[in-house]
């Protein structure tokens, strides 16, 4: 179909909130993504009301001004013929950042290179007062030029948008709306959610980064409840007990420091996390230095973080 100055041809991907088509901007022949939201699924739950409607135009206005190379050019906005809103990006083609990790068997300093041009991107949003909300490895590409793209700002929310809202914790159709295994416990709970919560899953993804797999699996059938339970009261194994021998990385690099890094990130609590963005950059570049160096991490580092997190 056509809207404005945008064709959509075929859909590549689809999520609670909402299906992403391949389009292509009519003026300039180049490739873009429109993503268009679930009518029944999310609108039926929350339609738009008229102040809605203008919140959303206030906030693509504002994503469209964020500029950084690591991030998904935001190009149009508007709403179709049957009132449903839809955005439109620049086209990103290249595979999720776990996938390219793991068809090149990259090594750790490659891959803490992509985290830190991630976390500069997600460093930009806070800068300008956008919280992402869904910061998962799906939401991040790596383009031809071995470049990371971050996605889908569709849960996007400035945190002095009042007209956002929040979804109940015992919601039936909330695991449609968020991804589990990479939300904060305060998002699950449905409470205030702010920048702790994305330097959360910015944890989560360095976990997967590191080590291939996620903190947390939850089968399907799994209730709200023990999805909440797992979030907010079990701890994740240290990354370095998790990777294998056939890993590019090797334990012994992740210890301490990465370790530490990742799961001061996770912890339950926001204050005891990384209070900026900025702070974890400087701790990953710090085990860079060190990997280049050839120098020792400091000892006892994860033991100070793990007493921290249990309030020992």
């Amino acid at each position: 179909g056509q809207s404005a100055s945008f064709l959509a041809f075929h859909p590549i991907g689809s999520g609670g909130m909402g299906t992403v088509f391949k389009g292509q901007d009519v003026s300039s022949e180049k490739a873009v993504a429109i993503k268009v939201p679930r009518y029944r699924e999310f609108f039926a739950v929350f339609p738009m009301s008229r102040l809605d409607k203008e919140s959303f135009r206030r906030e693509v206005a504002l994503l469209s001004r964020l500029d950084h190379p690591n991030i998904a050019k935001l190009l149009a906005s508007g709403f179709g013929p049957d009132g449903l809103p839809f955005v439109v990006t620049e086209f990103v083609n290249g595979p999720t950042i776990n996938s390219y990790l793991s068809e090149t068997s990259a090594p750790l300093d490659t891959r803490l290179r992509l985290f830190v041009a991630l976390c500069s991107a997600v460093a930009t949003c806070h800068q300008a007062r956008v919280v992402h909300r869904d910061l998962k490895a799906s939401n991040v590409r790596v383009n031809g030029g071995c470049e990371v793209k971050l996605l889908d700002f569709g849960v996007a929310k400035r945190l002095d948008d009042r007209f956002s809202r929040s979804i109940p914790p015992d919601h039936p159709t909330l695991r449609q709306f968020v991804t589990p295994e990479s939300s904060s416990p305060e998002q699950i709970r449905g409470d205030f959610v702010s920048f702790p919560s994305d330097i959360y899953s910015l944890g989560v993804l360095l976990y997967e980064i590191l080590t291939g797999r996620p903190p947390y699996r939850f089968a399907n059938g799994i209730s709200n409840a023990q999805v909440e339970r797992t979030i907010c009261e079990e701890h994740p194994r240290p990354p370095s007990r998790v990777v294998t021998r056939q890993h590019p990385v090797a334990a012994r690099q992740l210890r301490p420091r990465l370790d530490a890094i990742t799961l001061k990130a996770m912890s339950k609590a926001p204050q005891k996390r990384h209070q900026t963005v900025d702070e974890m950059i400087s701790e990953v570049g710090k085990s860079l230095e060190e990997l280049k160096s050839g120098a020792p991490a400091r000892p006892r580092r994860l033991a100070v973080i793990l007493r921290s997190m249990l309030g020992l």
